[in-house]
């Protein structure tokens, strides 16, 4: 990158702006095509349009030959609201050609040769139609145009009274025929008679000839106008306007698909071009992105491992800190990771001077303290069964509450160095895993617990079920397990008339899972947070050294446990316990003799755990 990048700051900013770019190019790209796509697809809509209006002019031609050729006011005035319909409709038409014309033109269209192809039939059936139109007017209807002057002269021929009534009538008949029938040979016999009548009354005078050649020359032209106009739907001018009329609806459909297909091809090669874009676009940006943060990351890395090395005293140089593409912040760093590194050396020397001397006072406690609780067992011992001996040997009434208390006392105090020196052993001595009979165990701490106050009013049950031997450290097992049962009978309640406890366990290949159950005084919610700590108390009469718990949780971490508990004041309380099967498990044994705070040992319950 130039020097002018030589920040942070700027890099990210240089990128962020190429990508913004990239951003506004690809929206860009998707306007246009999207423009495009709303233009090729309006084009669509707009031949639709006039495919409509088309056929829509087709069918008002077709409704004002079959309604206006028999209306006499059309023929009167020469005007129709369907015609001056028609004819707004056909200018309508012509401009919107125009225009679609020149909005295909702008947007590349390209059937122009279809679309003209429509435009000459247009005008070629707009002729027709114009004088197919003249030519009906020119007809006429009953007395207008020119089979209202045939009516006339037979009218005049009728009043004359010189062709025998007969006669007259059978040419009326014949002229009635060809209009209605349509046939031609009505034609030649209406000609045939009229001949016949001429050239067989011999009182006819040179009007009355004249009257009867005007009526038959009447006759012939309106039959010419209607073979010119077209006796059926395919003669004449009407066959030719049928024509037009289906090569412009097959030009229509065939516009229409095509129209449909430019559309399809249309949108097909905006999305092959937006993505090809789209893609070396995005592409770009990636590269440009990893090449600015392989960059910004390079001197980075460098720093972080000169921070690993010193982190573990293997030292570092100087040098190794120096790159031509750190950053001012980079380097502002370096130099002061330099001058923190030298204060922090010296500082090292002293923590680890100073962590020598903990460790050798932590060592020098741990036993001092195993060796006074070892040492005081026996005193305690002694003394438990000199009071015992006392009580006997006095054996006054008045007095036997003193010697209960002192005993009460002792006791209390041998189960404190008990704990204590548990607590000791937890943390000095290393795993010993054996396969352990679980149940049995278990059975045998219920039993010990039966010299307790109030024991025998505890009914306890035991349900465990194993899908696999259990492998644990069976000491530790056995003062967690000693510990949470022994609450539930320490701590049951009096008031009620059944006390319970119920142990319920499942051994498998990974775990074993307890959940202890009973009915005593329970735990106030405010305390469940702070049970496990040392020295604490939930109840102001606990019977308890305020160490147990703690004692639990330490060992529970020593085997890379889980436990929670959960309970109602007054109700219930109930431990959840999760142990890992350490059968062949050497990763967790060789853990475990360093505790971690990573262990969760939460006053909810977990899923696991239940």
């Amino acid at each position: 990158m130039p020097p002018i990048l030589n920040s942070i700051s700027k890099r990210i900013f240089f990128t962020l702006g190429i990508l913004v770019f990239n951003i506004g190019v690809i929206a860009l790209l998707s306007l246009v095509f999207l423009m495009k796509t709303r233009a090729v697809g309006s084009i669509g809509q707009h031949i639709d349009s006039q495919r409509i209006r088309i056929i829509k002019l087709i069918k008002t031609d077709l409704d004002i030959l079959r309604f206006e050729s028999v209306n006499q006011q059309f023929y009167e005035t020469g005007q129709s609201d369907m015609v001056s319909e028609r004819d707004s409709l056909w200018s309508l038409i012509k401009l919107k050609n125009t225009e679609l014309h020149l909005e295909m033109d702008d947007n590349e269209f390209l059937i122009d040769y279809q679309f003209h192809q429509i435009d000459s039939l247009l005008i070629d059936y707009s002729g027709t139609f114009r004088l197919l139109l003249r030519k009906i007017n020119e007809r006429g209807f009953k007395d207008y145009g020119q089979e209202g002057i045939m009516r006339n002269f037979a009218h005049q021929l009728e009043i004359t009274n010189v062709i025998p009534p007969t006669l007259y009538l059978t040419l009326r008949r014949h002229e009635k025929d060809f209009l209605l029938r349509k046939e031609s040979r009505y034609v030649d016999e209406f000609n045939e008679l009229s001949d016949e009548v001429q050239s067989g009354i011999k009182s006819m005078s040179q009007l009355e000839i004249i009257l009867l050649n005007n009526y038959r020359n009447a006759f012939n032209k309106l039959a010419d106008l209607n073979y010119e106009i077209g006796l059926t739907p395919v003669d004449g001018l009407l066959g030719l306007l049928g024509t037009e009329t289906n090569a412009i609806s097959g030009q229509l459909e065939e516009l229409t698909k095509l129209s449909t297909n430019r559309i399809e091809v249309f949108t097909r090669r905006s999305m092959i071009i937006f993505s090809i874009t789209s893609i070396i676009t995005v592409a770009l940006s990636i590269l440009l992105t990893f090449y600015t943060s392989a960059r910004l990351a390079r001197p980075i890395k460098k720093l972080s491992a000169t921070m690993g090395k010193f982190m573990v005293n293997e030292g570092f140089n100087e040098d190794d800190l120096r790159s031509d593409e750190e950053t001012n912040e980079i380097a502002n760093l370096s130099q002061a990771f330099v001058k923190l590194s030298k204060k922090l050396k010296v500082q090292f020397a002293e923590i680890q001077s100073q962590n020598r001397e903990l460790k050798k006072l932590n060592e020098e406690l741990d036993r001092f303290i195993y060796s006074a609780a070892h040492d005081l067992k026996s005193p305690l011992a002694s003394m438990e069964g000199l009071v015992i001996l006392a009580e006997k040997e006095i054996n006054i009434p008045e007095h036997a509450h003193y010697f209960r208390m002192m005993t009460s006392s002792l006791r209390k105090l041998e189960s404190f160095i008990k704990d204590i020196t548990d607590y000791a052993k937890n943390k000095r001595q290393q795993l010993k895993v054996e396969t352990i009979g679980l149940e049995e165990q278990i059975n045998e701490i219920v039993d010990s617990l039966k010299f307790l106050p109030d024991a025998s009013r505890v009914n306890a049950t035991v349900q465990i079920k194993s899908t696999a031997e259990f492998h644990s450290d069976k000491t530790r097992l056995g003062i967690i397990m000693k510990n949470l049962i022994s609450n539930s009978f320490r701590y049951l309640d009096t008031g009620k008339s059944e006390n319970y406890v119920v142990i319920e366990g499942q051994v498998n290949e990974q775990q074993l899972t307890l959940k202890i159950t009973d009915n005593g005084i329970g735990i106030e919610e405010k305390h469940l947070p702070r049970i496990y700590d040392m020295f604490y108390r939930a109840v102001e009469h606990s019977q308890g050294t305020g160490i147990g718990l703690f004692l639990v949780r330490e060992t529970v971490r020593m085997l890379r446990g889980k436990i929670a508990v959960k309970s109602k004041l007054g109700e219930w309380t109930i431990f959840y316990l999760t142990l890992p099967n350490l059968k062949g498990n050497q990763a967790v044994i060789e853990s475990a003799e360093t505790p971690v705070d990573a262990i969760v040992v939460s006053s909810t319950p977990d899923q696991s755990v239940g």
